[in-house]
């Protein structure tokens, strides 16, 4: 997650990359909550362990924001993209952070335990709608507070912003705009599309976020949830039962993903599970070391291991016995 980013330091919206069967360009179901995935297990084979295994880490990698983000994780599989990415879980905390501020400017927020609601004017162009229950009365998020937005067009720092989202579950240690903190709340997003340029990511559904802090330098992150739809480039997908841990600093990060990916681009379902945490250069777009092994149907694998800053070895088990009979050694960039 690019917490020294550009896009985080000035609060810009950023954003997530992940997936579902079904939701077509403009992001997914109405509901947004009740993300159902049928598809079956797919066969990892030689001939599809590459596409397989490029769209299973890029994806979970892309929901958490590491590397380069989100933006060609869906479509990326087979096409890579140059656009550094859309991060959409730096932009969610980022608005967390700053948007209460916003809202409690209202005079009526004066009074306690009101529920304000605001409509601002975006930097450049359209509008952000904010309802911030400030519980204690503190003008920020707090534990107990919740809160929900909807952007229309809303357009900054070169992003344009749409769709709901509601923030409950909040549970905060600290000042969130002053380390050291620690933070956590449930995300119910509901057609909410970042564009960048010709890029465009949709996020539907629900996950659990969190980040820490001691000292404003290094930070943790945790990303949980039952199922979350992501569009990219008018290509879906779901995760479901993922569970993603990451440190940062100014030097280096850390991934530890774990998932069920769904996606008619891999042809249906696999699971990733981490067996040793990918680590890498916090500038790089890509982990350095780190292994994962990613399951199919009837135990077929693909097992995936950083090779060093741009290098990647596949080991490929299509009868699932446990030993592997094709090693393919590619990049990053190549996958």
């Amino acid at each position: 997650m690019s917490e020294y980013s550009n896009y985080f330091n000035t609060a810009a919206f950023v954003s997530v990359s992940v997936l579902l069967v079904a939701c077509g360009g403009g992001g997914g179901s109405g509901d947004g909550g009740n993300v159902t995935t049928s598809s079956a297990p797919v066969t990892i084979s030689a001939a599809n362990a590459e596409e397989v295994a490029a769209a299973s880490y890029k994806t979970t990698a892309g929901l958490e924001g590491g590397g380069s983000g989100a933006t060609g994780f869906l479509t990326g599989a087979v096409t890579q993209t140059a656009s550094p990415g859309i991060d959409l879980v730096d932009v969610l905390i980022s608005k967390a952070k700053t948007l209460p501020q916003l809202a409690s400017a209202n005079p009526a927020a004066s009074l306690t335990g009101v529920v304000v609601s605001e409509t601002i004017a975006c930097t450049n162009s359209g509008s952000i709608t904010i309802t911030f229950d400030d519980t204690d009365n503190d003008q920020q998020l707090s534990t107990g507070d919740s809160m929900s937005f909807n952007a229309s067009n809303c357009s900054e720092d070169g992003m344009i912003m749409n769709g709901s989202v509601s923030m409950n579950g909040v549970n905060v240690s600290g000042d969130p705009l002053s380390p050291p903190y620690s933070m956590q709340l449930t995300i119910q997003a509901n057609n909410f599309t970042v564009t960048e340029s010709v890029e465009s990511v949709a996020l539907n559904g629900s996950m659990t976020m969190a980040e820490s802090t001691s000292d404003g330098v290094s930070y943790t992150y945790s990303i949980t949830g039952s199922s979350i739809e992501v569009t990219e480039g008018g290509v879906s997908a779901s995760l479901t039962n993922f569970n993603i841990q990451s440190t940062e600093d100014t030097l280096a990060y850390t991934l530890d993903l774990n998932a069920t990916v769904s996606s008619p681009e891999i042809g249906g379902s696999v699971t990733i599970v981490t067996d040793t945490i990918f680590q890498g250069d916090s500038l790089a777009d890509y982990p350095s070391s780190g292994q994962a092994t990613i399951t199919g149907a009837n135990n077929s694998r693909v097992t995936l291991i950083a090779m060093g800053p741009n290098n990647v070895r596949l080991e490929i088990d299509e009868d699932g016995n446990g030993t592997a009979e094709t090693f393919i050694d590619t990049t990053w960039d190549n996958l």
